[in-house]
């Protein structure tokens, strides 16, 4: 049996073609890593760009490594830039309003404009975890630390999953 040439069968059969490719593709990660080949490593960046009344840049570095052997590693890297305005509370006013800080700092207003105050916040954030598979249990151990101007946060996590049914069932 042969198909008719017509352009909707060339564009199923360009989809069907595209669709095994994909599929052909996601399984050669899988297929590559054996027990004897060499540790796989992969560095993502990524990045967050967001603007309103409140702008936010958000760029990431992961980098994972994975083992022959079951073992895993992942660091990752996160810097916030937040810059902006915050309402200070009251409200517009008819007529030119002067508000002073308490620090002393003194901002004039113009008639009907919403009173806000301007901030900036950056933040260093660095993530880390180390994975260890054994027959049916794997043991997890990670660390965080963030840091910005008025903040810090240092902690480590642990974890630990047994697996059971032959790998069908997994109790964390």
């Amino acid at each position: 049996m042969q198909l008719e040439t017509t352009p909707r069968t060339k564009y199923v059969l360009g989809r069907l073609k595209a669709a095994a490719c994909m599929l052909l593709a996601s399984g050669a990660p899988a297929i590559a890593q054996t027990a004897d080949a060499p540790p796989t490593k992969q560095l993502d960046v990524t990045g967050l760009v967001y603007s309103e009344r409140v702008s936010v840049v958000e760029p990431t570095v992961r980098f994972t490594r994975l083992f022959p052997n079951g073992q895993s590693f992942f660091g990752q890297l996160v810097i916030d830039s937040i810059t902006g305005a915050s309402p200070r509370g009251s409200l517009p006013s008819g007529q030119t309003q002067t508000v002073t800080s308490a620090s002393g700092n003194v901002t004039t207003l113009s008639a009907g404009e919403i009173p806000m105050r301007k901030f900036m916040d950056t933040r260093l954030a660095l993530d880390g975890e180390w994975l260890r598979s054994f027959k049916s249990f794997t043991p997890t151990i990670g660390g965080h630390f963030s840091r910005e101007k008025d903040y810090q946060s240092l902690g480590i996590n642990g974890k630990t999953a047994f697996d059971f049914d032959h790998r069908l069932t997994t109790l964390t």
